[in-house]
């Protein structure tokens, strides 16, 4: 018999909080099952049982000299007094870097020390988040703010002969703790919209875990899948199994049939269609499984973990002193997203805890392992277990609908066939069966009823002179010649010479042993079989056709006989193969 393949739990596994103790502490219930529920006899057959069973160091300005002019000896635009042309730019940072700043500047038309006043404000309604993130990515190295401060010198005048990248980062070294700053700022504008993305995927983590452990269908299909699959592989060391590994559920249609017109999965369904009809719509109990099998866990692990960073840092900035800068928010601002966010953090972390929790015991439920069961994979299979379920059902209904409808075509055409018949008159019926006759002789006047005999070997009919005896005579090839019964024997009237003439009425078949008066009384529809003038009869014979039933004979010095015979008309062919009768 083929066997179900899968992979039986170690004993071990199968622990008081697994699904399969449960089915185990059940007596008999999987018997008990196969007994009642499962035709042994279809699987056997279906299933062949015999009885046996890098990017730039950005090096510009080191050791606190500016380099030279940049290529192309780039120009500021008009001077401030009188619009005359700057002096040659001095470029302190390196070149690419410098570009991109200037680049970045170029989208924010805000002044440098108004976005430095927003910034010690930590005014997030006048700094969206984009323009945050921008600022981060141009926070000034310390390497570039000792240069800038050695260039300077004490002497903001000499700014103006800087590029407007140098002026930002200057304006940039006059906000205290900047870099924090920028961090805690984007953390607030963001936090709401993280939570509100992370909550969701965790909230169906833990549906779709507690729908798998609550749901009583499931536990059915799993306990009918072992039990069949225990009867299958009773001959293997796959045979007595207590449990056996969700990977299976995958690998339900991998098994064939024997004739490989189904599968198991197909007949699963049939059997659960037919004989637990309660259990068609246990996928209804599963709706999170599709969207658990796509949330990524170490993605929410992440994200948590950034989010408990983010507020551990700023309560490390609330420890930090003053700044003492006029206008400076920073520590009235953290602490007030501190005590009305942190509430909202805890309870999101309690989630996740509740989900992980959720998932490691339907785990252990299923007997499978913790430590290396990922929500994708383990939720991802039952969900392919499902949509596998639904696909053959749909199979197994478009079988049967074709076979209904190959039934409902065959049970009209043999209706329309009987009716056909029931409504044709008599005599159409005898012409259909005149069709038969008709076939009958154009094989024998073409020859096809003589094919596969001994070519060299010709026979010569010739009919008893007796009135009693209905035996023909043959030549044998010898000179002699030898007797037998006709075995069959056509009468047509209306042929002329060469067999070519009016359409044949209904023939008679004239079977060995018949008597005169069965011939008679087989043949009273049937006209004579030789029609006046045919070449096979002789002048007497023809005046006597009319006259009582009369074996025909045939010499063999008859002319009209053998020219008959040569051209291939009915009257040579009857003279060869049959005995001829004349009606009295």
């Amino acid at each position: 018999m083929r066997q179900l393949n899968w992979a039986k739990l170690p004993a071990q596994q199968i622990t008081p909080s697994t699904v399969w103790k449960a089915l185990a502490d059940k007596p008999g219930a999987e018997e008990k099952l196969r007994k009642e529920k499962i035709d042994l006899k279809e699987l056997e057959i279906l299933f062949g049982v015999v009885g046996s069973g890098g990017g730039d160091s950005g090096k510009g300005g080191k050791d606190g000299k500016a380099s030279k002019e940049k290529d192309g000896k780039e120009k500021d635009g008009k001077a401030e007094k009188g619009g005359e042309e700057r002096s040659k730019m001095v470029t302190i940072l390196d070149a690419k870097r410098a570009n991109n700043i200037s680049i970045m500047l170029g989208r924010i038309k805000l002044p440098y020390d108004q976005i430095r006043k927003f910034i010690i404000e930590m005014d997030t309604n006048q700094l969206p988040e984009p323009m945050v993130k921008q600022f981060l990515a141009a926070v000034p190295t310390n390497e570039e703010v000792e240069t800038l401060k050695e260039f300077v010198g004490g002497n903001e005048a000499k700014l103006k002969d800087v590029g407007k990248a140098e002026l930002f980062l200057w304006e940039m070294t006059k906000v205290p703790r900047l870099e924090q700053r920028l961090n805690a700022m984007l953390f607030k504008l963001r936090f709401l919209e993280r939570v509100s993305d992370i909550r969701p995927d965790i909230a169906v983590l833990q549906k779709a875990a507690t729908q798998l452990k609550s749901s009583k269908k499931l536990a059915q299909h799993l306990e009918i899948i072992l039990a069949v699959g225990n009867y299958m592989n009773a001959d293997s060391f796959r045979g007595g199994a207590w449990g056996f590994s969700i990977d299976t559920l995958v690998k339900l249609g991998d098994t064939k049939s024997t004739n490989n017109k189904t599968t198991f999965l197909h007949y699963l369904v049939q059997v659960i269609d037919s004989k637990f009809p309660e259990l068609k719509d246990f996928a209804a109990e599963l709706d999170a499984l599709e969207k658990g099998a796509r949330v990524s866990l170490p993605a929410i692990n992440q994200e948590i973990s950034e989010l408990s960073r983010g507020f551990k840092d700023m309560e490390n900035d609330l420890k930090a002193p003053p700044s003492g800068v006029k206008g400076d928010k920073f520590h009235e601002t953290i602490k007030a997203f501190v005590d009305s966010n942190k509430s909202t953090f805890d309870t999101l972390k309690q989630q996740k805890a509740d989900m992980e929790q959720a998932f490691k015991s339907v785990v252990e439920y299923f007997g499978e392992d913790v430590k290396s069961a990922t929500p994708e994979a383990f939720l991802g299979t039952f969900a392919a277990f499902v949509r596998s379920l639904e696909r053959a059902r749909k199979d197994n209904e478009r079988e049967a609908e074709a076979a209904r409808k190959a039934a409902e075509r065959a049970a009209k055409e043999e209706e329309k066939a009987k009716a056909k018949d029931k409504d044709k008159p008599p005599a159409l019926l005898d012409a259909d069966r005149k069709g038969v006759v008709d076939d009958l002789i154009s094989s024998l006047k073409t020859g096809e009823a003589f094919r596969g005999k001994t070519k060299n070997r010709q026979r010569t009919s010739m009919v008893s002179p007796s009135r009693d005896s209905t035996t023909a005579h043959f030549d044998d090839g010898s000179g002699g010649f030898a007797s037998r019964k006709p075995t069959l024997a056509i009468a047509m009237p209306g042929l002329g010479q060469g067999g070519v003439g009016r359409k044949p009425s209904l023939g008679a078949v004239a079977m060995p042993g018949m008597t005169e008066a069965g011939v008679a009384r087989k043949s009273s529809l049937v006209p004579s079989p030789l029609s006046p003038g045919s070449p096979g009869l002789s002048g007497s014979e023809e005046k006597e056709r009319k006259g009582s039933l009369t074996p025909l004979s045939a010499g063999p010095g008859d002319a009209k006989s053998e020219k008959s015979e040569k051209s291939g008309g009915l009257g040579g062919l009857g003279r060869k193969m049959t005995a001829g009768f004349k009606r009295t």
